[in-house]
């Protein structure tokens, strides 16, 4: 299979060349641009039923490609930093909550949904954590196998230079054992950790365990994993807890996932107002980065509480992006680099998600922005 991508080469190493010197603390001509933008938007925009993506792993490697070469071609970023696309299996946010026995909702053409089936405590004491292939982590493993046999037969090229499409190491896109709870039980579960704190204890402990011999599990299968002990947690449904609680039910299971997996780095997600957790979330979880964090959080105070401790990565409104105009987004733009893009190894991010039907003009007005706040800051960016 041969396949074209309508984008040079010259870009993709400035991109590479901007995150490199990123990760150094550096910057060159201006800060780097990563968009949380998931198949669901690709899918709208090219006009292609949601649904279908998930027929099997030939269908989705199919979409996945042609999401690339969307993305390449019609949106300004740094998300393609080598001369190569990478594939992997995609399930939305449902992997685990399949893998622990929840009930997924499979639309048409909206976003895949968890429906909560432990509806007790009696049922929660009961649960059992599943074998580390049960539901959809199996679905990526087989699914994983087969994109990399698919990938080993696809010739892929930037404007006719080679190239080549890499499938990374199995990512079980970990959520949170706090988040899998919320998706198992429901908002229920945040009365239950008041009315039964012993037992949800028993049950977050049961999600780690869980997710630990799932995680381990694959590390054998693929060893690459392992190799890089770089670990991410999603703990998106945590901002609405106090910080006594985030302390004692989510601190506890995610520095377990942490000292297991993320030796070398650790990256957690939360959309939302986090403010309150974020001494939580360096002290006590030492993450490395935070990643595509919600917009919620104003970049003079996570400035404040994370600058220079953290990478940061984010936090443009994306419900901005999808209805206000280009001009708006490069103003809210030019805000948010006032207070953060000073920051070493800060990326310039939506906070979190675009949205489908975003229009291109919005988005690309970021990349834009960057470019001129750089302009204003002669004394920070060197060029490229």
């Amino acid at each position: 299979m041969k396949f074209e991508i309508d984008y040079p080469l010259e870009e993709i190493e400035k991109s590479r060349r901007r995150l490199e010197a990123g990760a150094k603390g550096e910057r060159l001509d201006r800060v780097p641009v990563i968009f949380c933008i998931v198949p669901r938007y690709f899918a709208e925009a090219m006009g292609v039923k949601y649904g279908d993506i998930f027929k099997d792993a030939d269908a989705q490697y199919d979409f996945l490609l042609r999401s690339a070469k969307y993305l390449a071609e019609n949106i300004q970023s740094d998300m393609i930093s080598a001369p190569e696309i990478s594939v992997h299996p995609y399930f939305d946010n449902v992997t685990a909550a399949s893998h622990f026995g929840g009930c997924i909702e499979w639309p048409e053409n909206e976003t895949l949904q968890a429906v909560p089936v432990i509806d007790t405590i009696d049922k929660m004491k009961a649960f059992e954590i599943p074998g580390p292939e049960e539901g959809l982590y199996g679905t990526v493993i087989k699914w994983h196998a087969r994109m990399k046999e698919l990938a080993a037969d696809t010739e892929l090229s930037f404007r006719g230079k080679p190239g080549r499409v890499n499938v990374p190491p199995i990512n079980l896109m970990a959520l949170g054992p706090h988040m899998v709870a919320i998706d198992l039980v429901g908002g229920d579960f945040y009365w239950w950790c008041l009315e039964e704190p012993e037992a949800c204890k028993e049950f977050l402990q049961k999600i780690t365990d869980g997710i630990t011999e799932a995680e381990e599990h694959i590390r054998k299968i693929d060893p690459r994993g392992g190799a890089y002990d770089v670990f991410g947690i999603a703990e998106d449904s945590s901002t609405v807890m106090s910080r006594e609680m985030f302390l004692e039910f989510v601190v506890p299971y995610d520095k377990q996932l942490y000292e297991r997996f993320g030796k070398k780095h650790r990256s957690m997600h939360m959309c939302g107002p986090s403010g309150h957790l974020h001494a939580a979330l360096t002290d006590e979880l030492r993450i490395n980065s935070f990643d595509s964090f919600g917009y919620q959080v104003k970049p003079e105070y996570i400035a404040k509480t994370m600058g220079g401790r953290v990478r940061l990565m984010g936090n443009i409104n994306p419900m901005l992006m999808l209805t206000g105009t280009a001009d708006e987004v490069r103003g809210e733009v030019m805000k948010t680099l006032e207070h953060l893009g000073p920051l070493p190894g800060y990326i310039l991010s939506d906070g979190a998600n675009i949205c489908p039907k975003t229009p291109l003009e919005n988005i690309n007005a970021i990349a834009g922005a960057a470019f001129l706040y750089a302009e204003t800051r002669p004394d920070l960016f060197s060029g490229i």
